[in-house]
């Protein structure tokens, strides 16, 4: 056994220790990261809590539709399927287009057909209203002067007649039938007048009348036929069935070939590019909520990370079974991580601040941003968080880290994310 003189032993204890010391690293004054073991920094933790309450909920789709066809026909084609990722406007499935077209192609004959006929209406209308054209009046007046040259020589023909009678060189019977050719004549000579004089005159108010009714009812005709064919058309349109809204196929109930009838839904689409937890607050926390008000929400299947909520609706009534206050929050989830059906954590601010508190101290900056270590049983995790500062000593978080955390305090600057660490037991300033 070697005894050692005790100057010596004093002599190698201390080279002992500022060996240690050198291989250490020296800590910077006023760190919180001190060494307790050879590599293995020992650090101060800070927890939060205090700040808010957390509440658990249920994560749902936004927005979630039923599709449906508004016609029945048979499926020709499918154009998705569960999990497909579609947007507004899309074509998702195609129905048997045959008859829809074909009742297109009718209503367009229709159409023209009406169409005709109104134009057909106005004309004769018009040409009323304008009176007899110069033609006419020529055909006319060219009537009369042959009705009046027939009357001249009928009247000529009887006096002839009737002298020969005085004589006995005719009969009665003659003499009759000269009359009778006279009255004839004169009464074709007096309706060809009538009809120049009329033409020469215009149309009456009755005629035009109902020459305008005519064309009214023509008009009626070409109107219906024309909704007929936008009807028509919206049919043939309807038999590609369009995405709604931008979304995921959670359901599909489809194939080809089978028939679909009106109204029976057959896909499902949901938005889960933001989402919405639903959870029920208790009566002493409305005080401090209000909508547009944002708030943390942690899915623990999802790892350490908080999301940033937005408040959009507090319930006026109270649940009647547990007398908590029904309150919905909308979660942004552009990455499809927040699923509908997932459990979710969301903490509200105790004073409605968008957030929890956490100490400046506990705040890293490297490049512009802003960081903390954050303690997972024996190591660190480098974790970026967003907020504002409050004062001097305090800065709310409103993404990055939830109530229970622990950051490290004053972190050195040897620290590195994943790096392993001792807790110093102490009082968390």
């Amino acid at each position: 056994m070697i005894h050692w003189p005790v100057k010596q032993v004093g002599m190698w204890l201390a080279a002992s220790s500022a060996v240690l010391f050198l291989a250490s690293g020296c800590s910077l004054p006023g760190s919180a990261a001190t060494l307790s073991q050879p590599g293995t920094p020992e650090v101060q933790v800070f927890t939060v809590a205090g700040g808010g309450q957390t509440v658990t909920g249920k994560i749902a789709a936004a927005d979630e539709v039923k599709v449906s066809s508004k016609l029945g026909a048979r499926v020709t084609a499918v154009h998705v399927k569960e999990g497909t990722r579609v947007h507004k406007g899309q074509v998702l499935v195609e129905l048997d287009s045959s008859d829809y077209q074909a009742q297109v192609n009718q209503a367009q004959a229709g159409l023209q057909q009406a169409q005709a006929g109104l134009a057909a209406a106005q004309a004769k209308l018009a040409d009323t209203k304008a009176g007899s054209r110069q033609e006419e009046l020529q055909r006319l007046q060219a009537a009369v002067e042959q009705a009046h040259a027939a009357y001249a020589n009928a009247q000529e023909n009887y006096n002839r007649t009737k002298n020969l009678n005085d004589a006995g060189a005719a009969s009665k019977a003659t003499l009759d039938q000269a009359e009778l050719a006279v009255a004839q004549t004169k009464g074709a000579l007096e309706q060809a007048q009538a009809q120049l004089n009329l033409a020469k005159a215009g149309a009456t108010e009755n005629t035009i009348a109902a020459l305008e009714a005519q064309v009214n009812q023509a008009q009626g005709a070409v109107n219906q036929a024309q909704a007929a064919l936008q009807a028509a058309q919206n049919n043939l349109v309807n038999t590609k069935i369009v995405a709604p809204m931008d979304g995921v196929v959670a359901a599909k109930n489809i194939n080809v070939g089978e028939m679909v009838q009106p109204g029976a839904p057959f896909l499902t689409l949901v938005n889960l590019d933001s989402v919405r937890v639903a959870v029920s607050v208790p009566q002493s926390l409305l005080p401090s909520l209000h909508t547009g008000q944002t708030v943390g929400v942690h899915v623990p299947e999802l790892g350490e990370e908080t999301f940033s909520g937005t408040i959009t609706f507090i319930s006026p009534v109270s649940d009647q079974n547990n007398n908590t206050f029904p309150v919905k929050v909308e979660v942004p989830s552009p990455d499809l991580r927040l699923r509908a059906g997932m459990v979710a954590d969301v903490t509200f601010g105790a004073t409605g601040q968008a957030g929890v508190e956490i100490p400046m101290k506990t705040l890293v900056k490297q490049e512009g941003k802003t960081f903390v270590y954050k303690l997972n049983e024996d190591r660190v995790q480098l974790v970026e968080v967003h907020g504002q500062q409050k004062d001097d000593h305090w800065f709310i978080a409103s993404l990055g880290v939830k109530i229970g955390d622990k950051l490290v305090i004053e972190p050195g600057p040897g620290l590195k994310d994943g790096a392993q660490v001792h807790v110093r037991r102490g009082e968390t300033p």
